[in-house]
């Protein structure tokens, strides 16, 4: 939890010290983010604003985005996708195809970008290519079956 964080104070070189002295944000609440008793996304956002100001980076960055997509969901064509981000594993999306459940690991894609836009469209690229890739296996198992099954 809160790595995205703990990787930009790490980056800046500062203590938890010196980043509560630079943001007013006392230093319990810096120690509990560094050791995940706080969940950095549960913090106010006037504390995370001076910390992004203070760490140069983004809001975005420094949130965990396991809570901004879980149970995100969307469209590929006619089949609906739900995104499914748990603590114990990598990110992944869950579909229907030809009956069967699908879970698909996103872990790559969602270390990409953290625009939700885009999420949606590595999600697509995965269905496309997870259709692709079955429609062949079954166009190979019925050339198979043919050339063996005269």
């Amino acid at each position: 939890m809160n790595d995205a964080f703990k990787k930009h104070l790490v980056k800046s070189g500062m203590t938890m010290y010196q980043l509560s002295a630079k943001t007013g944000i006392p230093y319990t609440t810096i120690n509990k983010l560094i050791h995940d008793r706080l969940d950095i996304n549960k913090v106010s956002v006037e504390a995370i604003y001076k910390i992004s100001v203070v760490l140069e980076t983004s809001i975005p960055d420094l949130l965990n985005h396991i809570a901004i997509m879980n149970n995100a969901s969307g469209h590929c064509g006619k089949i609906k996708y739900k995104w499914v981000c748990e603590e114990t594993k990598p990110p992944y999306i869950v579909f229907l195809y030809n009956g069967m459940t699908v879970e698909i690991d996103m872990e790559d894609d969602f270390n990409k970008s953290n625009e939700r836009k885009y999420y949606d469209y590595f999600a697509q690229i995965a269905i496309e290519r997870y259709i692709n890739r079955a429609k062949f296996e079954e166009s190979i198992k019925e050339d198979l079956n043919a050339a063996i099954l005269p």
